[in-house]
């Protein structure tokens, strides 16, 4: 017999009981309690809540919440975001530091009659012997490297030649005072004036 529970005292009330009938049986729960007192009727299994049971009962309990469950299966990875808005550009850095002097003194672009096309100041060059350039400069080389110039304006279809160069005059036929020199020869090996690019160091 399913029988509506009474709670004994305002007390009972007052702390929210909240009663669940169901087939066979009724359960009594005491909100906001770890454990849960009730009297079930020895004839009709009903239970009451109630801090002290009639002779017509037996005391019961249990508690409100249940151990802990195992722990689940993670969740499938959730989908990949939309890509944020790009952010305002940062701030100017500093200005680095100056680089390091280089350590060129000059340059000379010749054509290969012997006269300057370009050159950083103050450098002169004259013609000696079959291929000879004599440089005279308005400071000390130490070291001078030159290269067979191509794209020359007055040599563009020479095929690649070979250069010689070095400090002073050397053994070549260049005046005395000469600061470097540069000697060329053409791809058989044969002493021919060619355009080069020099640069001193």
């Amino acid at each position: 017999m399913i029988g509506l529970l009474r709670s004994r005292g305002a007390s009972a009330a007052a702390a929210g009981v909240a009663v669940l009938a169901l087939a066979g049986g009724g359960y009594a729960i005491a909100a906001g309690s770890g454990t849960i007192h009730a009297c079930a009727n020895k004839r009709s299994g009903a239970l009451r809540l109630a801090a002290k049971c009639r002779k017509s009962e037996r005391g019961v309990s249990w508690n409100a919440t249940g151990p802990r469950g195992a722990t689940g299966a993670t969740g499938a990875t959730g989908a990949t975001g939309a890509t944020g808005a790009t952010g305002p550009q940062g701030p100017q850095g500093p200005q680095g530091a100056p680089g390091a002097n280089g350590s060129a003194l000059g340059y000379a672009r010749v054509n290969s009659d012997g006269t300057i096309a370009d050159q950083s100041g103050g450098i002169t060059a004259t013609t000696a012997g079959a291929s000879l350039l004599c440089f005279k400069t308005p400071f000390t080389p130490h070291n001078i490297v030159a290269t067979v110039e191509q794209y020359a304006t007055d040599h563009t279809n020479a095929s690649y030649g070979f250069v010689g160069s070095g400090l002073g005059k050397g053994g070549t036929v260049c005046s005395t005072g000469t600061d470097a020199y540069v000697a060329t020869a053409d791809s058989s090996g044969t002493n021919a004036r060619l355009p080069v690019f020099v640069v001193f160091n």
